[in-house]
């Protein structure tokens, strides 16, 4: 049976009525309905958990993505033979989650075989890893092939979403007329809402924090590009640089590709990032600042 309260705040939405808690309502609707489609599943658990997130994919790509900036900055300060303290005996501790990050992001010519054989050399990799007594990583029993994998398969940092708003706005869609509250005749009039289902998501997202593990955590931040490139929320690192001062490396979680011209408020353009306030969707259909 269709479920009558979600059918009429989707007719609503068609009908150009823009209230902010009919997309919530729909989104927590379509989240237990969504058949594994996780970019739904997640900003319906963002509708329910907005304060902190500690699993999906979000936080999945973000806990990979402080992996990798750690990395980054560990090996821009110690290039190799640069410090001979720095050896194969004597890598951060984190090498191992680190291996098993780039693996999942790798392109095929960085991963060299399907994913499955990949995932098993890996796999094979780390059991012969020591972990020595000073908490560093050993990769001394390694065979030069392996070292050679290792090298190859690190030899890029890859950078990606955990999902972009495309792809959120298609999965919704889907699910809502697999549902049945989406008839198939609506789906045009549905396709005309789509910059307000992104900006809704953006909204949702900004300053959420996510939690890395090992009580770290960091704060998901909207963003309005100096450049005007399309509106993104972002995943600050913050990591060492040579100089020994921490600097943030970010990345986007969620891409859009709306630019802020025509999507935000002037006033929230203008204001200086990053924006330590909560952000709303006026029925304007423009981002702006809560209150």
């Amino acid at each position: 049976m269709v479920d009558a309260g979600i059918r009429a705040r989707v007719v609503r939405f068609l009908n150009g009525d823009f209230v902010p808690e009919d997309l919530a309502r729909i989104f927590l609707f379509a989240r237990d309905r969504c058949d594994g489609r996780e970019p739904v599943q997640e900003i319906g658990d963002f509708v329910a958990h907005k304060a902190e997130r500690n699993k999906g994919i979000v936080t999945r790509e973000v806990r990979d993505w402080a992996l990798i900036a750690f990395f980054m900055s560990f090996f821009n300060r110690h290039p190799p033979g640069a410090n001979p303290y720095i050896t194969n005996r004597s890598l951060p501790s984190q090498f191992v989650p680190w291996l098993h990050a780039t693996l999942r992001r790798a392109p095929p010519r960085l991963r060299k075989f399907p994913m499955a054989k990949a995932k098993k050399l890996v796999e094979t990799i780390e059991q012969k890893i020591v972990r020595t007594n000073f908490g560093t990583i050993s990769v001394e029993r390694l065979n030069a092939e392996e070292l050679d994998y290792i090298d190859k398969l690190t030899s890029s940092f890859v950078v990606r979403p955990a999902f972009t708003s495309d792809r959120l706005f298609t999965d919704l869609k889907a699910t809502l007329r697999s549902s049945g509250v989406l008839e198939p005749k609506e789906s045009n009039a549905f396709d005309q809402q789509k910059r307000l289902t992104e900006l809704f998501a953006v909204t949702l997202m900004h300053g959420c924090a996510v939690d890395l593990g090992d009580g770290l955590n960091t704060t998901l931040m909207a963003s309005d590009p100096i450049n005007g490139g399309p509106i993104s929320v972002d995943a600050g690192i913050p990591v060492p640089n040579p100089g020994g001062v921490l600097l943030a490396i970010a990345t986007a979680m969620y891409k859009t590709e709306l630019s802020p011209q025509g999507n935000m408020e002037e006033d929230l353009i203008n204001a200086p990032q990053p924006w330590a306030f909560e952000l709303e969707l006026r029925p304007n259909g423009l981002l702006c600042r809560l209150g």
